[in-house]
């Protein structure tokens, strides 16, 4: 009898260590970050089939993320006819002050390039850290404060959404 029992704990303990661990829910931020930078601008390369290449490098401030640098790396093709489109498409990078990075895809578009405005979707799609397996959406909206013609411009925003780690 004192063996059965035994064998029994014996096999109950094994069958909580080999169990698959519950998963806790990955947490959540909602994002509301400001962020101001530059964004220069270079001559099509190898990396671009279209107008021009794109190289956005930002510092923001968020609530949930705390402080950190965001680069946008896109190609931009202008489009249209009356009113001239900007699409562009690339990816992004952004570091935070723990040096764990958020990455993923990046588009974008500004329906009228004569005006200062131009808003962006970020998919997170990985990382490092504790951010390896980050996935979600922010939304850029982008306002151009001072524009150098062809070379670069600085410009101020917000990003705004959910990125879960």
């Amino acid at each position: 009898m004192v063996r059965r029992i035994t064998i029994g704990v014996v096999l109950a303990g094994l069958a909580v260590v080999w169990a698959p661990n519950a998963v806790a829910a990955a947490p959540t931020k909602t994002v509301n970050a400001a962020y101001a930078g530059r964004n220069d601008l270079s001559p099509n390369d190898a990396r671009c089939s279209v107008t021009f290449r794109q190289v956005e490098h930002d510092a923001f401030t968020d609530a949930a993320l705390g402080n950190g640098t965001m680069i946008l790396r896109y190609c931009t093709d202008l489009v249209g006819g009356a009113s001239i489109t900007a699409v562009s498409s690339g990816n992004f990078v952004i570091t935070l002050h723990n040096r764990d990075r958020i990455r993923g895809t990046y588009s974008g578009v500004n329906t009228d390039i004569l005006s200062s405005n131009y808003t962006g979707t970020l998919t997170a799609t990985g990382g490092t850290g504790k951010w390896r397996h980050a996935s979600g959406t922010l939304v850029q909206n982008a306002t151009v404060v001072s524009f150098v013609p062809g070379v670069s411009w600085q410009v101020t925003g917000t990003l705004v959404g959910t990125i879960t780690r």
